[in-house]
């Protein structure tokens, strides 16, 4: 299991398909009392962990399936989350890297991007063995309130982080500035 700590108020869970069974979490889809007291227990004991407390406060929990099995669960202590989304003194912003086996699905993550308003920075990278990538900047402590989540649907998002040096002896790189509006009327 992954833990990331998103802020003072939400934490973000990955679980692979083995451990949702052994947390009895592999029915979370079809029973929701039963994927209810499972992930309150999940949430106990992460909390211990983490110090994650939620003290009897409500919570508000996001289960989403990953497309190579297991599930992401998202909680945010019920009221406070949308507190913290509004903190402008938030963590800087790092950068994501993410692979697409097409142009075509690249271009059409742009196109959904430029629709969105997207405007932080943007690089295009054309990959060895027709890989193409997008690196994007996103904020570690509001990743939902930037929801770009949708582009897993696309492509895969890098595990680690973000290396330039490494990154361009096996890419090349087309474009840095203004990639968003310059690429999204491409996408057919």
């Amino acid at each position: 299991m992954e833990l990331i700590v998103l802020g003072e108020a939400e934490i973000k869970l990955i679980l692979t398909e083995s451990e949702m069974v052994a947390r009895g979490l592999s029915s979370a889809w079809e029973d929701e009392s039963l994927a209810r007291s499972a992930i309150s227990a999940l949430v106990e004991e992460v909390g211990a962990l983490c110090g994650f407390g939620i003290g009897g406060r409500r919570i508000l929990v996001e289960l989403y399936p990953r497309r190579e099995g297991g599930c992401e669960i998202y909680v945010s202590k019920w009221g406070e989350s949308m507190k913290a989304s509004d903190n402008k003194t938030a963590a800087p912003y790092r950068r994501c890297l993410y692979t697409f086996e097409s142009l075509s699905h690249t271009l059409w993550v742009i196109r959904i991007l430029h629709a969105r308003n997207y405007a932080r920075a943007a690089e295009f990278w054309a990959g060895e063995g027709g890989r193409w990538h997008l690196v994007l900047e996103a904020n570690p402590t509001r990743e939902k309130a930037d929801d770009l989540s949708f582009i897993e649907e696309f492509g895969t998002r890098g595990t680690g982080e973000y290396d330039a040096v490494l990154f361009r002896d096996h890419a090349r790189l087309l474009s840095r500035e203004n990639t968003v509006a310059r690429y999204a009327p491409l996408a057919d």
